[in-house]
């Protein structure tokens, strides 16, 4: 059953200076009482070249996309109605053809599936496992570099699940190429695993993991070419951690790491040396409940920024790189109760990126859209 949604306009917030550009704000509510509304994500899912969204609703047990008419107007299409506790959907092209599909989680059923879309945004569940306890997390797409996960590097879409108490544990799931999934444990009866993220740290051509737990560890799961991973913590009882990423901030040829911890309540990255010994460096603290977290250019300056949301505070910021790893922060979003989750993309195809934000609160459910319009400072 199809929904018309208006999009509205609730806020123009004011121009931010961002070195010698500025960034307005035009922030929009897609979608209301979208209840318990966990992520979001983006794609074209069917074929007209306009960006659509994919959400789930975690109190609600359903996950929808919704259209993009071309003028940020969006027709919602619900995908499964029955995913109890419907948590994290990830957007890659699972069956390597040239379309979006979407691999997605239901905590309550411990159930992971993976939807097969036809071209048109017709999406066919083919369940992976029913058995992966508190089913929580799972990465298919490094969206910033536009790629997706091959942990083995044999040319199909691989994808990393984690399991919330009680399941504690953090996997990869190889596909054979005809989207039989194999899975392989990287660690169990690890507190509350959340968001990890892959890349190859250490530049010995293989994909290594990352992630943190409850407890405050952030580890690196080294490959060693034979799929065989070695842990190696970066930090201990750092607080929860919620989510890992993996990028070259300083751009010194090396890949250092950012994250963000709930209960220190800081956003920070680590510098790597080179020889994968990490510093830390805080970039905020006493940011009320640091939990999402997105890594871009978002002023376009050649700077890699921070994006993230304090959980409990109800605010979204921009961390601003100034090129030397000083970082300002400009708040985007201070009524976001409960933003659980970001997304960054070019939805209005203009040039910038904007950002996707879910927000889970169940008095304010919403699904939002803040459309950045950069503007250069003569």
């Amino acid at each position: 059953m199809k929904t018309i949604i208006t999009s509205i306009i609730t806020t123009m917030l004011t121009a931010a200076l961002f070195g010698q550009s500025q960034l307005n704000f035009v922030e929009k509510v897609i979608q209301a009482n979208f209840g318990g509304a966990c992520t979001i994500a983006s794609a074209d899912f069917d074929g007209d070249s306009d960006l659509d969204i994919v959400a789930t609703s975690f109190n609600d047990g359903y996950i929808s996309w919704l259209e993009n008419d071309g003028q940020q107007n969006f027709t919602e299409h619900k995908i499964v109605t029955n995913f109890n506790e419907a948590t994290v959907v990830d957007v890659a092209k699972i069956d390597d053809d040239e379309d979006f599909d979407l691999i997605a989680t239901a905590q309550a059923d411990n159930k992971i599936s993976w939807f097969e879309n036809d071209g048109s945004g017709n999406f066919l569940e083919h369940i992976i496992t029913n058995s992966f306890q508190s089913a929580g997390f799972v990465y298919a797409r490094d969206q910033h570099r536009g790629i997706d996960l091959d942990i083995n590097g044999d040319g199909h879409t691989d994808f990393i699940a984690t399991g919330t108490e009680p399941g504690d544990k953090i996997s990869w799931f190889e596909n054979d190429g005809n989207q039989n999934f194999t899975e392989h444990l990287l660690k169990e009866n690890w507190y509350w695993v959340r968001r990890a993220s892959a890349f190859d740290i250490d530049k010995d051509g293989d994909m290594d993991i990352f992630a943190g737990g409850k407890a405050g560890d952030l580890i690196w799961f080294e490959n060693d070419g034979s799929n065989n991973f070695t842990e190696n913590v970066i930090i201990s009882d750092w607080g929860w951690l919620n989510a890992v990423l993996a990028e070259d901030i300083d751009k010194d040829g090396f890949i250092d790491l950012v994250a963000t911890t709930v209960v220190v309540n800081e956003v920070a990255w680590f510098k790597n040396d080179g020889n994968q010994n990490f510093t830390k460096y805080v970039i905020k603290d006493n940011y009320d409940g640091a939990f999402g977290l997105l890594v871009e250019d978002i002023d376009i300056d050649n700077d890699l920024d921070i994006i993230a949301t304090a959980w409990i505070g109800g605010f979204g910021s921009i961390f601003e790189n100034d090129g030397n790893q000083n970082f300002s922060e400009y708040v985007f979003c201070d009524t976001g109760n409960e933003l659980l989750h970001l997304f960054t993309t070019d939805i209005d195809k203009d040039g910038d990126l904007d950002i996707l934000g879910a927000c889970y609160d169940e008095s304010l459910p919403e699904l939002r859209l803040w459309e950045i319009h950069l503007i250069q400072a003569p």
